[in-house]
């Protein structure tokens, strides 16, 4: 049986969603529970179906206690040693990390291995999805602090790696997309050994002329590269990506969006700010075709510090309040309130102005958005 897609998970959404933040962040996930599984009950299946009927109302506290009510049943009426349990554990976990129950999630997700290991083998490419989310929530937990957490994490990554290349063979376009998400999950935390295996996909992909995925690769190359503060490798590897993209005819609109908001961003960045507002307003097009989007952050500048003489605190603190324009640029800012000094409150002010931002999208027009605040801090 092929599982549907229907759930996502903490890895592969962060492939080319639109920022909205996330860095929810999330990867679809196998989960075809109902309709092609035989179950030998209804009570399981009626709490994940009213798991479906809160997740479509956006409702995903709720949806969890029917989650981990489906997971339970299911182990206690089919076992451990069931595949149906061994998903309903993997979404339940997904389900935990979504709402930053990253403890708990990282006990299901053994749970879950555990059963997908009982049910398949220590090696099966059907571990592989739920090693790399095992792996994206692990670091979540402990924030890679610890130098046991980064092995832990690298572990499982690399156990997922090992799986894909014995399975699906090295050259496959199935291995090349395990490479991609794997990079993904060290993207998603800023860590440099995600380029590994990201450059692995991309020249895999090119091999095997698949552009869009090229496109998806070369992107999160950016991305990463951005994060780790290489912001000229993040122009190149941006800007290749766009050239994927165009000369490949790629009607991607999601992934074009993210890829010039991250050019955007690595351009304020490196100080070229016009061709940093140029990439947005080319972004402004493509969320316009995609209907809705932003308001999105591209970049700011912080606060000038003011001479030692103005302290009168150990630090001090604005709150401004302004509005995004049509255009992503910001207007009408207002002070609310600060720690007293004139002086931080006017260096505030002139930062807040030189924001960028992706402008409101709403029905394929860009409109003005209001009620924006950003609490400026400064310290001795």
């Amino acid at each position: 049986m092929k599982p549907d897609v229907r759930f996502r998970s903490c890895t592969h959404t962060n492939r080319h969603m639109v920022p909205q933040r996330a860095a929810i962040a999330v990867v679809f996930v196998v989960a075809a529970l109902f309709g092609a599984v035989t179950f030998a009950g209804d009570s399981y299946q009626a709490a994940y179906r009213r798991y479906q009927e809160l997740v479509g109302q956006g409702d995903w506290q709720a949806a969890s206690e029917y989650s981990h009510q489906a997971y339970e049943l299911a182990r206690e009426q089919l076992g451990e040693a069931n595949l149906t349990t061994a998903r309903l554990a993997h979404n339940f976990a997904l389900n935990l990390a979504m709402l930053n129950q990253t403890s708990g999630a990282k006990q299901i997700f053994k749970q879950a291995l555990r059963s997908y290991e009982q049910v398949f083998s220590d090696d099966s490419v059907e571990l592989i999805p739920v090693l790399l989310d095992y792996a994206n929530t692990q670091m979540k937990v402990l924030n890679l602090t610890l130098p046991q957490s980064r092995e832990e994490s690298r572990d499982l990554i690399q156990r997922a790696l090992r799986i894909s290349e014995d399975g699906y063979g090295r050259t496959s376009a199935e291995h090349a997309h395990t490479l991609t998400q794997a990079g993904f999950v060290y993207a998603n935390y800023r860590n440099k050994q995600g380029l590994s295996p990201l450059k692995a996909s991309q020249k895999l992909y090119d091999k095997l002329d698949m552009p869009q995925e090229q496109a998806n690769a070369t992107y999160a190359i950016g991305m990463l590269q951005r994060k780790l503060g290489n912001t000229g490798q993040a122009v190149k590897a941006l800007e290749k990506a766009l050239e994927i993209i165009e000369e490949g005819s790629i009607n991607d609109l999601s992934l074009e969006l993210s890829t010039r908001l991250e050019l955007a961003r690595a351009l304020f960045e490196r100080d070229k700010v016009e061709e940093a507002k140029d990439q947005r307003d080319k972004a402004v097009t493509v969320a316009a075709a995609l209907g809705d989007a932003g308001p999105e952050l591209l970049g700011g500048v912080s606060a000038k510090r003011p001479r030692k003489s103005a302290w009168v605190n150990k630090f001090e603190w604005v709150m401004v309040e302004y509005v995004v324009d049509a255009s992503g640029n910001v207007v009408f800012p207002q002070l609310i309130n600060s720690s007293g000094p004139k002086v931080f409150e006017e260096a505030a002010m002139q930062a807040v102005t030189q924001f960028i931002f992706l402008p409101k999208v709403v029905d394929g027009k860009p409109v003005l958005s209001r009620g924006h605040e950003k609490k400026f801090l400064f310290y001795r």
